[in-house]
């Protein structure tokens, strides 16, 4: 069961709010409107398939277990060595796989090619692209965002932490989006 709601749940929801990062961060600094972003993007977005393709094919089946980074005991350092590293201290086999890195790298590429095409800016290109990975730095590390929200009951004065699933969480983000979103999208309405 834990499965079926990762499939059709959790997964969708979490590339549901990457590409909605991915849009700002793209409308932010190329001033297209989201349209014609979107128009690009959507079709372009079949490359989450790439990662389990290109594991498969190097480690074979049951050969890799792509999975969030979770950073229980690790120190701020060593977070930041992963992240300076392009999650160099990640196994190619398990947490960021080979595929993974791939696909963040292709990515990162699009995001700045695209922002340089239309703003003819590379200082706006680069800037996106460290920003891109940033975030998406952010989305592999989801477990401990997800823990910083179940303790936010607590925080504010409530008895016990939240029961908070990774579906809730997804909806917390997504509904935080979408007014930033629609502010990006027009002002005006």
């Amino acid at each position: 069961m834990t499965t079926l709601v990762a499939l059709v749940l959790h997964y969708p929801m979490f590339y549901l709010s990457l590409i909605l990062t991915l849009l700002m961060i793209l409308r932010i600094f190329s001033q297209q409107e989201l349209e014609r972003i979107f128009r690009i993007l959507v079709p372009l977005y079949c490359i989450i398939v790439l990662p389990p393709v290109v594991d498969l094919l190097a480690f074979g089946i049951g050969g890799f277990r792509p999975k969030y980074l979770l950073f229980s005991d690790t120190t701020f350092r060593e977070i930041s060595d992963m992240f300076l590293t392009f999650f160099g201290k990640s196994s190619l086999r398990t947490g960021i796989t080979l595929g993974m890195r791939i696909e963040i790298a292709l990515g990162i590429l699009g995001v700045f090619t695209y922002v340089v095409l239309k703003s003819k800016s590379i200082l706006k290109a680069i800037i996106s692209a460290i920003l891109t990975y940033g975030f998406i730095f952010c989305y592999v590390i989801q477990p401990v965002f997800h823990r910083a929200f179940k303790q936010f009951p607590v925080i504010l004065g409530f008895a016990r932490q939240g029961n908070l699933g990774w579906t809730q969480f997804w909806i917390i983000i997504i509904t935080i989006q979408f007014p930033i979103l629609m502010a990006l999208w027009d002002k005006k309405k």
